[in-house]
């Protein structure tokens, strides 16, 4: 007897995005709008949505993955031209790991001071990020699929 499979609905195709430039962290800027925040960032200075991914969105996870591993070159942060900056649409919490990594005193400011230090090599490797420049509203397919559905458990 042979088996037939269920016709699946037609699906949109990902978009294509350009490739990955490598940019500064510092030239990078943490999304005051981002829907994980739930509006708690909006309006908030970078240090502030610096503290609130530190304290409720568990930036001290990924930074030690990032300090044992490195930033992974394959995963990188996405990023909008908006109000004359480049905003981080997608990898906040990466972006917010690696800007704690490198700079003591913003781990001062955000009461991160339990984050160990980095080498000399890490560091220089973080002085680059890959970065996809696209527009806000061209990755939401993608986003919603990496936090909502994600790829199945094996």
């Amino acid at each position: 007897m042979a088996t037939t499979l269920k016709q699946r609905p037609r699906v949109t195709p990902a978009p294509a995005f350009p490739a990955a430039e490598p940019m500064s962290p510092e030239s990078l800027s943490l999304d005051d709008k981002n829907q994980r925040m739930a509006g708690a960032a909006e309006g908030q200075t970078q240090d502030q949505i610096t503290e609130y991914l530190w304290r409720e969105m568990a930036v001290a996870e990924i930074a030690l993955s990032i300090k044992q591993n490195g930033f992974f070159q394959h995963e990188p942060l996405f990023a909008a031209r908006e109000g004359g900056k480049l905003v981080v649409i997608e990898g906040n919490r990466r972006l917010a790991a690696v800007k704690l990594l490198c700079d003591a005193k913003l781990r001062e400011k955000v009461k991160a001071t339990d984050l160990p230090a980095i080498s000399e090599q890490l560091r220089g490797q973080l002085k680059t990020l890959p970065v996809i420049i696209c527009k806000r509203d061209s990755i939401w397919q993608y986003v919603g699929f990496k936090h909502i559905n994600g790829p199945q458990a094996w």
